[in-house]
């Protein structure tokens, strides 16, 4: 897949599939960067961000991920909006471990065995369509 570590203001779009991979994008420590317009299937988890600030998730394509299709560990002051999150095996989006102030809106759930979104320990702006 794609990682990135310690980054600032990457752009990552426009890849029509990012398969089989244990994370499709992984941002460690990545602030101010822009995930758009991608689809990330087949993987354990389609999108993971951990401990990065200030990022924009915007319509993407995230489906049949084994773990999830977003997860948000330590991740705050993000937008995750106009998404479709469908069929995958864990969760559509999970945010855990203090990722606050994260705007999520409009996007789409569709969910295969488990819930559409799970947030443990987080404060967030929520705003979603069915």
């Amino acid at each position: 897949g794609i990682v990135a570590h310690g980054r600032k203001n990457l752009k990552i779009r426009r890849f029509a599939s990012i398969k089989n991979f244990t994370n499709g994008i992984y941002f460690g420590n990545v602030n101010d960067s822009l995930i758009e317009e991608n689809t990330a299937n087949f993987n354990q988890y389609g999108f993971y961000s951990s401990s990065s600030t200030n990022n924009s998730i915007k319509n993407n394509v995230v489906y049949n991920n084994t773990a999830s299709g977003l997860s948000l560990s330590l991740s705050s002051i993000s937008i995750v909006q106009n998404n479709n999150f469908s069929f995958n095996d864990g969760y559509g989006m999970f945010l855990e471990g203090q990722s606050n102030n994260n705007e999520i809106s409009n996007n789409s759930f569709k969910y295969k065995k488990s819930w559409s979104a799970r947030v443990d320990t987080v404060s967030c702006r929520w705003n979603q369509r069915s």
